[in-house]
């Protein structure tokens, strides 16, 4: 079976980020990527790439995200797979690239306990075109000492981020580091300027330095 490098470069950049390469149950293979919603994803990738892919005993899965959920992954993805962010999860995601949650569902992450201290940050980008700083809150620096464990979102200890409409797919992004990662942004802000925030934040960053990230696609749905 083709490595996850080789099945990636078949497929041409959507401006959505690197696609996700997903090993089944069975075996098989599962290549996820993203476009833009609309018209333009059903053409992002043309049926003769879907056919090679598929030879080489893997199916296609092209999925559509707004502009504005394509423009952060463009920069998040790529960063996540070069500084990955050992021991963050979504609660029950098990080994699917998207998320599914349902109107009144929670969104629940969790950090592994890590040997050094580290700052978490937590983003919840929407497909209309809005970021929301969800963690940590006003005044606090979202400081984890070491050896410690994080659940945020279920409301046991912290803030409950229940999930409601507007529905779509939006994206998840956890950041760890060594410095406050999220202490210089305000509540809410456009998707663009978050993007352009993290961009400058991660070319200022070294790739072997302290700076980990997590990213993940959310799919909201009503019941």
């Amino acid at each position: 079976m083709p490595g996850a490098a080789t099945l990636a470069a078949l497929l041409p950049p959507t401006g959505c980020g690197p696609p996700e390469i997903q090993r089944r149950e069975d075996g098989g293979v599962l290549v996820v990527a993203y476009a833009s919603s609309g018209p333009v994803a059903d053409v992002a990738i043309a049926p003769s790439i879907e056919a090679e892919l598929a030879r080489r005993g893997a199916d296609l899965d092209v999925a559509g995200l707004s502009p504005a959920i394509c423009a952060i992954r463009d920069v998040a993805a790529p960063a996540a797979i070069e500084r990955p962010a050992a021991g963050v999860s979504l609660a029950g995601e098990g080994n699917d690239s998207r998320v599914l949650l349902r109107d009144g569902d929670k969104l629940v992450i969790e950090v592994a306990p890590a040997s050094e201290p580290r700052y978490v940050a937590v983003d919840y980008a929407v497909h209309t075109g809005e970021v929301w700083h969800l963690y940590p809150g006003p005044g606090e620096d979202g400081f984890l000492p070491a050896g410690q464990s994080l659940r945020l979102g279920d409301g046991a200890d912290g803030p409950a981020w229940t999930v409601g409409a507007p529905f779509g797919e939006d994206l998840v992004l956890v950041t760890l580091s060594a410095e406050p990662f999220g202490m210089d942004q305000p509540a809410e802000e456009a998707a663009e300027t978050f993007q352009t925030r993290l961009q400058r934040r991660l070319q200022a960053t070294p790739v072997d330095g302290t700076l980990r990230l997590f990213e993940r696609v959310v799919v909201t749905q009503a019941k």
